[in-house]
């Protein structure tokens, strides 16, 4: 079957979608509802990295906790995780957990639009963080060496 870091390459992709399809197991809260969605999302829908996952989903996700779980389809689309445990060699791997994405994708086209609300929100929140972050940063940076040359003062 090969090494498995050569399977890497779509680890984080391959979790969202099995939690996707066995919500009892992967998604029991909102929050893990909206990783495992929001992910899949940012892999198909903004070409993010299907190995591991972003920081701002995930901070979006720890910051709204308490936001309702949206119903979700009773159907979770027509591959299963034992269609791609027929791939033979990494790259059908590969090929199958993209196939087996989009199925489960498509099963979930009433919280597509949710799931993209989600994304955006991660992403924009993430960069007003981090301009606000980077402000308070050169506040910081600014009042150091007066502190320092107090420090000095008082050896």
């Amino acid at each position: 079957m090969g090494q498995p870091e050569t399977y890497f390459g779509v680890h984080r992709l391959f979790v969202d979608i099995y939690c996707l399809q066995h919500p009892d197991q992967g998604c029991v809260s909102f929050k893990s509802l909206a990783a495992h969605l929001a992910h899949l999302c940012w892999s198909l829908e903004f070409k993010g990295n299907r190995a591991v996952p972003s920081e701002a989903i995930r901070r979006w996700v720890e910051r709204h906790p308490h936001l309702e779980k949206p119903a979700l389809p009773e159907h979770r689309g027509r591959m299963t995780v034992a269609d791609v445990a027929k791939a033979e060699n990494p790259a059908a791997h590969h090929q199958a957990v993209e196939q087996w994405a989009r199925s489960t994708w498509d099963a979930y086209a009433d919280l597509q639009s949710t799931a993209r609300h989600w994304v955006t929100l991660a992403y924009e929140g993430d960069r007003a963080g981090r301009v606000l972050e980077q402000a308070a940063t050169r506040v910081i940076t600014r009042r150091r060496p007066a502190a320092r040359r107090h420090s000095s003062r008082r050896r």
